[in-house]
């Protein structure tokens, strides 16, 4: 498997299992342990993987808006499941904001390198 579909395999398992876990057990005490265990090992893997290649404007747009959308659609199928309000667990709209601002923080550092992002 190439170290960039590992890479990005793993941030989409890694929102999964944090989303469910703040979902589905909203009273399990050892959630941001856990959630902080889960990121060093994906970082773990994410540092052995390495990086090939600088990544273009595009390609890190694309994996944010991939992240964005999985992201929403995976918390409203789990929040229809579990039977929740898809409002009751703020979490999910943290990561999404998250995302927004490193998807501008991103665009503004490639525009100030460049100039031709956009």
């Amino acid at each position: 498997m190439k170290p960039s579909v590992l890479n990005v395999t793993l941030c989409f398992v890694l929102i999964a299992a944090v989303v469910t876990m703040h979902d589905v057990f909203p009273d399990f005490s050892y959630r941001v342990p856990f959630t902080l265990l889960l990121a060093l090992a994906v970082l773990y893997v994410f540092s052995k993987a390495g990086i090939q290649k600088p990544a273009s404007y595009k390609g890190i747009s694309l994996l944010f808006l991939s992240l964005f959308i999985f992201t929403c659609v995976y918390h409203a199928v789990l929040s229809a499941v579990t039977g929740g309000g898809l409002f009751d667990n703020s979490y999910w709209i943290f990561l999404c904001v998250i995302y927004v601002l490193a998807w501008l923080r991103m665009r503004f550092s490639f525009k100030g390198n460049s100039g031709t992002a956009l």
